[in-house]
């Protein structure tokens, strides 16, 4: 017969088993749970982290496709008044809408370097290389320039011819802008424009805004050379930032 005084030992083992089970058991489903939070933790982070690189992707080849570059001042290549004899390639095959040289330079006279410029002539041109003299012509066609938009501006002293390029992206008209020699054919077909930079060389800017290419031909109204002329090169490049301004405002 069991000693009623002690405690009853079995049954005490039995709640000991039974207290270590329950014990494991929580320890268990404790550490699955951590497992499975720290899962979906490393989850979410790295999803996150795929997308912030995605994004800054789209955006870093967003900035690569439009980019808009300084204008680049240097002499003119030639001073022959001789168009590009040569076609530039095959026909650009694009859809662009023909622009309107009274549409993009709008302002008939704007003040450039303390002088004021009137507009004297607009035009267009296509294909773009008859615009052109110099070895500029042969650049254009391969990149698909679909036209060429023309403007002359005078003032006391200077003239200015300004020619936007439009190509298809700018990819094109940076490969152009990146290699580009030779001048515009400076726009005198109308009376009251001097004529300026005619087998003299003169004062030539190229820049590019998005699929544009712009550049100028500037040199003084007597005929001589614009090359070293302070004036000629200021005109060339105040002219120049007039149009980046207009070009900017068809974005």
């Amino acid at each position: 017969m069991p000693n009623p005084n002690e405690p009853d030992w079995s049954a005490l083992a039995d709640q000991h088993v039974a207290e270590q089970r329950a014990r494991k058991k929580r320890m268990l489903i404790i550490v699955v749970s951590a497992v499975v939070i720290l899962a979906l933790a490393g989850g979410a982070a790295l999803f996150l982290m795929g997308g912030s690189k995605k994004d800054d992707d789209t955006v870093a080849k967003d900035d690569k496709d439009k980019q808009t570059t300084a204008p680049a001042v240097q002499p003119s290549d030639s001073a022959s008044d001789s168009p590009s004899t040569e076609p530039s390639g095959s026909p650009s095959g694009t859809s662009t809408p023909t622009m309107q040289g009274k549409d993009l330079f709008s302002d008939t006279s704007t003040r450039v370097n303390g002088q004021t410029f009137t507009r004297k002539t607009t035009s267009h041109e296509a294909p773009c290389w008859k615009a052109t003299r110099s070895g500029l012509g042969p650049t254009l066609g391969p990149n698909k320039c679909a036209q060429v938009v023309l403007a002359t501006y005078t003032s006391a002293k200077s003239s200015v011819t300004v020619g936007v390029m439009v190509f298809p992206s700018a990819k094109e008209a940076t490969v152009v802008n990146s290699a580009f020699k030779g001048e515009l054919i400076p726009l005198t077909n109308k009376s009251g424009i001097p004529n300026f930079c005619e087998k003299v060389a003169c004062a030539v800017t190229h820049a590019v805004h998005d699929r544009y290419l712009y550049t100028t031909i500037a040199g003084p109204n007597n005929g001589t050379a614009g090359v070293k002329d302070d004036d000629a090169i200021a005109a060339g490049q105040g002219i120049a930032g007039y149009t980046l301004t207009r070009l900017t405002e068809l974005d």
